[in-house]
C-alpha cells in the first residue's frame, strides 16, 4: 500500500477543509486575516494567533472613516456655537458665561468622539465584550450557545448590523450593534466565535425580530405601539386626576 500522501503546503492531511476556501477547521488563523482567506483589515486585529473557535483574542476596532464623519457634524453643530459664544463672553469679561458655554459645547462633543474612537469588540477565552468611552458591556463566553445575525431598522440610525449572543435557553447575553464597524470585521466576530449563528436575510424591525425570536429584544422596543398607547392612557389618567384634585381643593 502506498503511504498517503502528504497535504498541500505541509500541513497535517486529517484536517477537514473549511467550506468556501477557507483555512481548515481547527488551524490557527494569523492575526488580522480575515476567516475566509480574504486579505486583512486593519480595521481589526487579533492578538495571541488563537484559533478562530475557542482560545486567542480578537479586538476589532469602528471604522475610521465611518465614525470621524460623525464626529466632525457633532462639533459643527453642536460644540462650535457654544465654542463660539464662550469665545465671545470671554471677550467682553464675561468669565461665568465663558466657562459654562464651553462646559456646554465642549464636554458632549468630547464624549462623543471618544464613545466613537474608543469603542471596540473584544473577545478573550473568558468573555465577549463590547467597550464604550466610559463603560464595558460583556458576556460570559461559555454561557454562548448561538447567535442570531440580523439587519436592523433602528430610526434615524437606518440599517444596523447586529449581532444577539444567545445561551441555551434563547435569553440575550449580549447585543452587539456593529454600526460604524467593517462588515468583513462583522464576519470575522462570528467565524471567530464558531458558533451556530441564524437571522434573516432582510432588514427587519425590533417588533418582527421579537417575532422570529420572541424575547431577544427589550419589550419596549418590540412593542412601541402598546408602549405610546400606554404612556397616553396614563397620561390621561394623570391629567384627569390633577384636574379632580385642583377642584377639591378649590371648593369651599
Amino acid at each position: 500500500m502506498s503511504p498517503a500522501a502528504p497535504s498541500a503546503g505541509g500541513g497535517d492531511a486529517g484536517r477537514t477543509a473549511s467550506p468556501g476556501g477557507g483555512p481548515p477547521f481547527g488551524s490557527t488563523s494569523p492575526a488580522g486575516a480575515s476567516p475566509a482567506g480574504g486579505p486583512a483589515s486593519p480595521g481589526g486585529t487579533a492578538a495571541g494567533g488563537g484559533p478562530a473557535a475557542g482560545g486567542g483574542e480578537l479586538v476589532l476596532r469602528k471604522e475610521r472613516r465611518q465614525w470621524l464623519p460623525v464626529a466632525v457634524i457633532t462639533f459643527v453643530l453642536f460644540a462650535l456655537p457654544f465654542l463660539g459664544a464662550a469665545l465671545a463672553a470671554a471677550i467682553a469679561g464675561e468669565w461665568t458665561i465663558a466657562v459654562v458655554a464651553g462646559a456646554i459645547g465642549g464636554v458632549p462633543t468630547a464624549l462623543v468622539a471618544a464613545q466613537l474612537g474608543r469603542s471596540r469588540i473584544e473577545v478573550t477565552p473568558e468573555a465577549i465584550a463590547v467597550r464604550g468611552a466610559v463603560g464595558r458591556r460583556q458576556a460570559p463566553r461559555a454561557r454562548a450557545t448561538h447567535l442570531v445575525r440580523a439587519p436592523v431598522w433602528q430610526g434615524r440610525a437606518g440599517v444596523v448590523d447586529t449581532v444577539f449572543v444567545l445561551d441555551a435557553g434563547g435569553r440575550t447575553l449580549l447585543r452587539i450593534r456593529a454600526q460604524h464597524y467593517r462588515p468583513s470585521d462583522v464576519d470575522r466576530l462570528v467565524a471567530f466565535l464558531g458558533l451556530p449563528s441564524t437571522g434573516p436575510d432582510r432588514p427587519v424591525s425590533p417588533s418582527e425580530l421579537d417575532a422570529l425570536y420572541p424575547g431577544i429584544v427589550p419589550w419596549v422596543e418590540a412593542h412601541p405601539a402598546r408602549l405610546a398607547a400606554y404612556v397616553a392612557a396614563l397620561t390621561l389618567v394623570g391629567v384627569a386626576a390633577l384636574s379632580l384634585a385642583v377642584r377639591i381643593l378649590a371648593s369651599p
